[in-house]
């Protein structure tokens, strides 16, 4: 795993984001799913962030028609990059949740957050996507105060 702050890809990819701090980190890492390339994007949290304040595990799946390796074309990433900008504004921006992990490959892409609550998120990502048109997404969630499925991703 190598961490980055820019490049082609990643800004292809991801666009520019907001973080934690100015100092916001995160570790880029390839697999395999079958045939078909995944690109694991994991924050490199620090160890004095209060992980304590957000025990519940939220996820988001958006699914899209793949192209070439199993990623999405340019108009499905830009209406990607929004919402995650939009959630990253009003859920970390305001201290809701907190953004770990996005893995992108074989038509899908998961962000996964921590939450205080699943209630507290799912107000938080209504506000954020109020006024966009619907998008092709599932939202999952579980306790893990221990933030066991990051430590996976971090492992």
């Amino acid at each position: 795993m190598t961490s980055r702050k820019g490049g082609q890809m990643w800004n292809r990819l991801f666009g520019k984001k907001q973080g934690l701090d100015a100092g916001d980190h995160w570790a880029v890492a390839e697999g395999r799913d079958g045939e078909m390339p995944l690109i694991f994007r994991i924050r490199e949290i620090p160890d004095t962030f209060d992980r304590g304040r957000f025990p519940h595990l939220i996820s988001i799946q958006w699914s899209f028609e793949p192209v070439g390796q199993g990623m999405p074309d340019q108009e499905t990433q830009a209406k990607m990059n929004e919402m995650e900008e939009r959630l990253l504004k009003t859920l970390e921006g305001t201290g809701q949740a907190v953004l770990t992990v996005i893995v992108t490959g074989n038509g899908i892409r998961e962000f996964q957050w921590y939450a205080p609550s699943p209630d507290i998120m799912m107000a938080g990502l209504n506000k954020a996507l109020a006024g966009l048109p619907p998008l092709p997404i599932e939202i999952s969630g579980e306790e893990d105060p221990n933030w066991e499925a990051y430590g996976n991703f971090r492992s």
